[in-house]
Protein backbone atom coordinates (compact mmCIF):
# COMPACT_ATOMS: atom_id res chain seq x y z
CA UNK A 1 0.00 0.00 0.00
CA UNK A 2 1.09 3.32 -0.84
CA UNK A 3 0.08 6.72 0.80
CA UNK A 4 -0.04 9.93 0.36
CA UNK A 5 2.19 12.35 2.25
CA UNK A 6 -0.17 14.24 5.26
CA UNK A 7 0.87 17.76 3.44
CA UNK A 8 -1.34 16.03 0.64
CA UNK A 9 -4.33 15.43 2.33
CA UNK A 10 -6.86 18.10 1.51
CA UNK A 11 -7.79 19.21 5.25
CA UNK A 12 -4.09 19.53 5.94
CA UNK A 13 -4.52 23.48 5.91
CA UNK A 14 -7.33 23.34 8.22
CA UNK A 15 -6.22 21.17 10.42
CA UNK A 16 -2.85 23.77 10.91
CA UNK A 17 -4.65 26.49 11.47
CA UNK A 18 -7.27 25.04 14.67
CA UNK A 19 -3.34 23.55 15.89
CA UNK A 20 -2.54 27.09 16.21
CA UNK A 21 -5.45 28.67 17.22
CA UNK A 22 -5.60 26.28 20.43
CA UNK A 23 -1.94 27.52 21.14
CA UNK A 24 -3.36 30.48 21.18
CA UNK A 25 -6.66 29.59 23.38
CA UNK A 26 -4.60 28.09 26.08
CA UNK A 27 -3.39 31.37 27.03
CA UNK A 28 -6.76 31.36 29.48
CA UNK A 29 -5.37 28.43 30.89
CA UNK A 30 -2.21 30.28 31.77
CA UNK A 31 -3.90 33.33 33.50
CA UNK A 32 -3.82 35.53 30.28
CA UNK A 33 -7.13 36.92 29.62
CA UNK A 34 -8.16 37.56 26.21
CA UNK A 35 -11.10 37.11 23.57
CA UNK A 36 -10.56 35.20 20.60
CA UNK A 37 -12.78 35.29 17.56
CA UNK A 38 -12.38 35.36 13.94
CA UNK A 39 -13.58 36.89 10.67
CA UNK A 40 -14.30 36.24 7.07
CA UNK A 41 -15.97 39.26 5.21
CA UNK A 42 -18.20 38.51 2.10
CA UNK A 43 -15.45 39.70 -0.62
CA UNK A 44 -13.44 36.58 1.50
CA UNK A 45 -10.76 38.66 2.98
CA UNK A 46 -10.40 36.63 6.49
CA UNK A 47 -8.11 36.79 9.88
CA UNK A 48 -7.81 33.10 10.93
CA UNK A 49 -7.75 34.54 14.56
CA UNK A 50 -8.31 37.97 16.62
CA UNK A 51 -7.29 38.18 20.13
CA UNK A 52 -8.11 41.26 21.96
CA UNK A 53 -6.48 41.40 25.52
CA UNK A 54 -7.47 45.05 26.71
CA UNK A 55 -6.07 46.80 23.59
CA UNK A 56 -6.38 47.08 20.12
CA UNK A 57 -7.10 43.79 18.35
CA UNK A 58 -4.00 41.40 17.45
CA UNK A 59 -4.64 39.65 13.65
CA UNK A 60 -3.28 36.36 13.23
CA UNK A 61 -2.88 35.11 9.98
CA UNK A 62 -2.14 30.95 9.65
CA UNK A 63 -0.45 29.81 6.71
CA UNK A 64 1.04 25.82 6.13
CA UNK A 65 3.90 27.05 3.63
CA UNK A 66 7.31 28.12 5.40
CA UNK A 67 7.16 31.80 4.76
CA UNK A 68 4.46 34.48 3.85
CA UNK A 69 4.28 36.51 0.20
CA UNK A 70 3.27 39.95 -0.76
CA UNK A 71 -0.53 38.66 -1.53
CA UNK A 72 -0.95 36.58 1.87
CA UNK A 73 0.80 40.23 3.89
CA UNK A 74 -1.80 42.62 1.59
CA UNK A 75 -4.50 40.65 2.39
CA UNK A 76 -3.79 40.40 6.05
CA UNK A 77 -3.60 43.98 6.13
CA UNK A 78 -6.99 45.08 4.39
CA UNK A 79 -8.62 42.58 6.98
CA UNK A 80 -6.66 43.80 9.71
CA UNK A 81 -7.35 47.17 8.82
CA UNK A 82 -11.31 46.77 8.68
CA UNK A 83 -10.61 45.78 12.89
CA UNK A 84 -8.37 48.39 13.80
CA UNK A 85 -5.84 45.42 14.76
CA UNK A 86 -2.51 47.44 16.13
CA UNK A 87 -0.65 44.22 15.06
CA UNK A 88 -0.89 41.74 12.09
CA UNK A 89 1.06 38.27 12.95
CA UNK A 90 1.68 35.56 10.13
CA UNK A 91 2.32 32.02 11.70
CA UNK A 92 3.38 29.67 9.37
CA UNK A 93 5.09 26.23 9.45
CA UNK A 94 8.82 27.78 9.43
CA UNK A 95 10.98 30.08 8.00
CA UNK A 96 12.81 33.33 9.23
CA UNK A 97 11.51 35.23 11.86
CA UNK A 98 10.76 39.16 10.44
CA UNK A 99 9.19 42.29 12.28
CA UNK A 100 8.19 45.57 11.83
CA UNK A 101 6.46 48.08 13.90
CA UNK A 102 3.02 46.53 13.44
CA UNK A 103 4.05 43.34 12.02
CA UNK A 104 5.24 39.65 12.91
CA UNK A 105 6.17 36.74 11.13
CA UNK A 106 7.14 33.89 12.87
CA UNK A 107 7.15 30.08 13.24
CA UNK A 108 4.89 27.90 15.53
CA UNK A 109 7.85 27.56 17.78
CA UNK A 110 8.18 31.14 18.39
CA UNK A 111 4.27 31.80 18.66
CA UNK A 112 2.88 30.79 22.24
CA UNK A 113 5.90 32.78 24.10
CA UNK A 114 5.39 35.37 22.37
CA UNK A 115 1.44 35.75 22.44
CA UNK A 116 1.34 37.76 26.19
CA UNK A 117 4.01 40.31 24.99
CA UNK A 118 1.28 40.75 21.94
CA UNK A 119 -1.36 41.41 23.90
CA UNK A 120 0.07 43.63 26.93
CA UNK A 121 2.18 45.90 23.55
CA UNK A 122 -1.27 46.11 21.84
CA UNK A 123 -3.06 46.82 24.92
CA UNK A 124 -0.86 50.73 25.12
CA UNK A 125 -2.14 51.22 21.62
Amino acid sequence: MHGRGLLEHPDVGAGWEGHVVEQALALETAGIAHQATWLRTSDQYEINLILEGGGAPVAVEVKLSAQANSRDLARLNHAADLIGAGLRVVVTAGGPELHSDRTWICGLDAFPAGLPGMLVQTAGA
